[in-house]
């Protein structure tokens, strides 16, 4: 995927996609906001609507190519 931005375009590759239930969430909450090592992409959605909720965040991780 091309992110466009007002410096230029930058190139990602993504490299994983997961499906976390709500409950579980706080076990990848430190690592998608973490303030250090590698830059990144992270794509956040809710998935799995049973009717009334969401049951899942998807998280799409990516890196530079």
């Amino acid at each position: 995927m091309v992110v466009a931005g007002p410096e230029g375009e930058v190139t990602f590759r993504v490299t994983e996609v997961e499906d976390v239930p709500v409950e579980d969430f706080a076990t990848v909450a430190d690592e998608i906001y973490r303030a250090d090592g590698p830059s990144g992409l992270v794509l956040m959605t809710c998935g799995d609507w049973n009717g009334e909720a969401f049951e899942s965040t998807v998280i799409v991780r990516a890196e530079a190519a």
